[in-house]
This record gives structure tokens, C-alpha cells and sequence, in this order.
């Protein structure tokens, strides 16, 4: 726990993000119930999760980095 991954976004995101970054706060386990997370990603039984928190981009161009999301 506590490990940083880089998580490819949807092609076309309203963010136009190519990828996200989380933090683990949860290690992989198998998703026992159908479930929508709040970002709108759907995830069926038996798919393997990762839970963590993701850092929100900060910035444009050469000056940007990551920051968590304090609300998630």
C-alpha cells in the first residue's frame, strides 16, 4: 500500500487526460458486487480493484505536477 500507479484514462475524457495517477490505499482484490465508482467507471463481478486515491493535475504545460484529491 501506499504505491503510485499510472492509470491509462478513456480516450476522449472530458479532462483530455491520457493518464491518471493513484495512490494504493486498498491492495487488488475481486469486486464481489456491480458497482459504478463516482468518476462514472463500471466495474462487473469478478473484476480485479485497486482502491486508492487519485492526484488531481495541476497546471499547464512544462509547470504542471500532481496533487491528491482531498475530497475523495
Amino acid at each position: 500500500m501506499g504505491d503510485n500507479f499510472a492509470i491509462l484514462a478513456k480516450e476522449g475524457n472530458n479532462e483530455g487526460d491520457e493518464f491518471y495517477v493513484l495512490q494504493c490505499q486498498k491492495t487488488t482484490h475481486i469486486v464481489r458486487n456491480h458497482f459504478i465508482c463516482p468518476w462514472g467507471g463500471e466495474f462487473d463481478v469478478g473484476n480485479n480493484v485497486i482502491d486508492g486515491i487519485y492526484y488531481q493535475k495541476w497546471g499547464h504545460g512544462e509547470n504542471n505536477g500532481y496533487i491528491f484529491l482531498t475530497n475523495s
